[in-house]
């Protein structure tokens, strides 16, 4: 994990999470990542990691944020698609835009995986039709949808492209 970090902050790649939740939004992914070894389905742990986050954020008054893993079937979480969500009391939630993320927490066997994802993400960022569909959509699983056929045109790396769903 600080391999990683270190290698994006030397990329001039920044998380952009809140100070306050994003220690916290890390060793909560670790921790449901190391109970679920391989997930295949990712929306069991995304929705562990809202939930979560989502209540102790709501309660704090504080940012949180809600979390797409992409990953392949047998290995822990690749990558993070985060979204920034308001809490502002506990039934009330502020959705701001979705910015395009990658929050990378994985055990240190899938760093040269990870490095290659960045490398990916990058380029994604650059694509000026992918960004304006993330500007526009307001809902989280379009985008999400958006996400993953735009990685799927990509070659993220070797024999990912058939793991994506």
């Amino acid at each position: 994990m600080h391999n990683i970090k270190k290698w994006l902050k030397s990329e001039n790649i920044h998380l952009h999470l809140s100070a306050e939740s994003e220690l916290e939004a890390i060793w909560t992914m670790l921790d449901l990542a190391a109970l679920n070894p391989a997930v295949v389905d990712t929306k069991v742990l995304a929705r562990s990691i809202y939930d979560n986050e989502m209540v102790r954020s709501s309660h704090r008054g504080c940012s949180g944020v809600t979390f797409y893993s992409l990953t392949n079937a047998v290995s822990r979480p690749l990558m993070i698609l985060g979204r920034f969500e308001k809490g502002i009391g506990y039934f009330s939630i502020e959705k701001r835009p979705i910015d395009l993320v990658a929050l990378l927490a994985a055990p240190e066997k899938h760093e040269s995986e990870l490095e290659s994802m960045i490398i990916c993400i990058k380029d994604i960022l650059c694509d000026s039709k992918f960004m304006d569909n993330i500007r526009v959509e307001n809902n989280s699983d379009k985008i999400y949808r958006h996400f993953l056929r735009h990685c799927a045109s990509i070659s993220l790396h070797e024999n990912t492209n058939n793991d994506l769903y």
